[in-house]
């Protein structure tokens, strides 16, 4: 079988690639323009090859407890979160029903707490979050489908499981190890 090229001109620069497949041509394309200077290092992939898993450091040792990226060194973590979250340390929970009670996990799955008979108030439910926390309720924010939901939210909280906990950890990230 004879193969066919295509030309594709970039920069003034001649570039053969199979015709067979755009995508192909493409990722040659790619990497004809943009050169990496060798093979990628080790600490500048992520991923494990699934969709789920794209841009996430998988086997990184310490976590950021806000979107859950992974860093091999402490130090790394602290950038980020200097510069990527503000400064700010946060804690961000995803909450679930597990039996009769109300489940509180960190987005890596870690249970933090159990909440017994959750009301769907938000301020009874925000106290009864920081109860179990041991934190005082003004360092937590309660958030559905991406909005902050105050005290005084008219409406009952149908749907508990849409809701995502940001807890305010009182640190930066100098201090983010204390």
């Amino acid at each position: 079988a004879q193969a066919t090229f295509s030309q594709e001109r970039s920069r003034h620069t001649l570039l053969l690639v199979p015709a067979s497949s755009p995508t192909k041509q493409l990722a040659a394309m790619f990497r004809f323009m943009n050169p990496l200077p060798g093979p990628m290092p080790a600490s500048a992939r992520s991923g494990d090859g699934t969709i789920a898993n794209v841009g996430l450091r998988i086997r990184g040792a310490c976590q950021c407890q806000e979107c859950n990226q992974r860093f091999d060194t402490e130090k790394a973590l602290q950038l980020h979160v200097k510069y990527i979250h503000g400064d700010k340390v946060f804690r961000v929970m995803t909450l679930s029903k597990a039996d009769a009670d109300l489940q509180g996990s960190s987005l890596g799955g870690q249970e933090l707490f159990r909440v017994r008979k959750a009301s769907t108030k938000v301020q009874e439910l925000r106290g009864q979050i920081s109860e179990a926390l041991d934190c005082h309720p003004l360092f937590l924010s309660l958030f559905q489908h991406g909005s902050e939901l105050n005290d005084d939210h008219a409406n009952s909280l149908d749907d508990i499981e849409a809701i995502t906990v940001r807890q305010d950890l009182g640190r930066d990230s100098n201090h983010m190890f204390d």
